[in-house]
């Protein structure tokens, strides 16, 4: 998708009026899909919705480091590789870079996106909160001005 809006309706009823009018606009089918939440933001999030390139920062992050310490002492302090330092530290780098892309892209999954954060954090019962996946411009621009008439509090990624 290239375009997402986050939005919370917050009177009863008009997330509802604004899908029935978005579903009235006109637009192709294939150019937007929209996802509500009617109850709090569960795990079962969609990708639009949650921070994968954070957790896949803080993967490589501790990844990289944690390879360069333990190639480090693996080699140095135990002397278990027969490797000069600096080639232990470079393989423990990369083989920490692996692992950590790995583990903190599947850690990222489970994030929020921050600016869906924003919106989760005000989200009350009996509000809807509503993911909208958009592949133009132009049917951004239709979604985005039929919920900010419909009283949508917006969010875009």
């Amino acid at each position: 998708m290239s375009y997402v809006i986050y939005a919370l309706f917050q009177v009863p009823g008009s997330a509802e009026t604004a899908l029935h009018d978005l579903s009235l606009a006109g637009l192709p089918k294939d150019s937007y899909k929209v996802f509500t939440h009617k109850k709090k933001v569960t795990q079962d999030l969609r990708a639009s919705e949650t921070d994968g390139r954070k957790g896949l920062g803080i993967g490589l992050g501790v990844g990289a480091l944690t390879g360069a310490l333990l190639g480090w002492f693996l080699c140095s302090a135990l002397g278990l590789l027969r490797l000069p330092v600096g080639s232990a530290i470079a393989l423990g780098i990369f083989l920490g870079l692996i692992c950590g892309a790995l583990g903190g892209g599947i850690y990222g999954t489970g994030l929020l996106h921050r600016n869906l954060q924003r919106l989760v954090s005000i989200f009350r019962p009996g509000q809807t909160l509503v993911t909208a996946e958009i592949e133009t411009l132009e049917s951004r621009d239709v979604v985005d001005q039929i919920f900010k008439q419909h009283g949508a509090i917006e969010t875009s990624r």
